[in-house]
């Protein structure tokens, strides 16, 4: 189950490996990354390794899964973070061990290794109706970055589940669905939740809770957002922004 991170103290990340090859998976190890809420992100200078930077597994047989962890880690973020978990084994090493020996944005790296996953996944409130899910997302911020080395055009896809577009609800960014970054520009993205009518815990259907972002440069996709809007949450509370209470 995804959970806030609490900011300033040791949280706790697992990931969820499978072995899809015909034979047994020797000598696993697992290594945990983490990084500000972002698209566009470019490793390894973007990412930060956990505190547990990597676990042994030790053997895996073909078409096992286990659950990795705990990954300690300490957030910086207020609200979200997006994490990064590489996996190799002898003789199928990540393409980060050893492969990638310089800069390489994620769209480029993520999407092409099978022994990669990144999730910009956060809950949100879907237990407390309309008032809690309205001030667990309206004003959440992310990060996007062009990482072309020209100027390129960025565009924001969003995707409602379908019990809040058949209430009307509508979720935008400020300022915009597109605008124009130069090479590796990088821009916030703040969101606005316009609510529409009220719904109930039940009204979240299983399988149908995600709100989805996906960003765009000139028609190729940088990543996304994703929010889980949880049922059994009634409310989330948002860590503080320092920065407004000095204002």
């Amino acid at each position: 189950m995804h959970q806030h991170p609490i900011v300033g103290v040791t949280n706790y990340a697992y990931v969820r490996i499978k072995n899809r090859g015909t034979a047994t998976a020797t000598n696993i190890v697992v290594r945990g990354f983490h990084c500000m809420p972002g698209v566009g992100l470019v490793y390894p200078s973007d990412w930060l390794p956990m505190s547990t930077n990597q676990l042994a597994v030790g053997n895996l047989a073909s078409g096992a899964s286990t659950v990795v962890g705990p990954f300690e880690w300490t957030p910086s973020q207020l609200d979200h973070e997006c994490i990064f978990f590489s996996v190799s084994a002898l003789g199928d090493a990540s393409n980060i061990d050893g492969r990638i020996t310089g800069q390489i944005p994620e769209w480029r790296l993520v999407p092409n290794d099978n022994n990669i996953a990144q999730r910009n996944v956060t809950p949100v409130a879907g237990g407390g109706g309309l008032s809690g899910l309205v001030a667990s997302l309206s004003g959440q911020r992310f990060w996007v970055r062009n990482t072309f080395e020209h100027r390129a055009r960025i565009e924001l896809n969003i995707t409602l589940p379908h019990f809040l577009t058949a209430r009307e609800w509508c979720l935008s960014a400020e300022g915009g669905p597109s605008f124009i970054l130069g090479p590796n520009e990088r821009r916030a993205v703040m969101l606005r939740l316009d609510a529409g009518t009220e719904f109930e815990p039940r009204d979240v259907i299983e399988g149908e809770e995600n709100i989805d972002i996906v960003v765009l440069a000139d028609g190729v996709v940088l990543g996304g957002m994703r929010y889980f809007v949880d049922r059994n949450l009634r409310e989330v509370k948002r860590t503080p922004d320092p920065h407004e209470s000095a204002r």
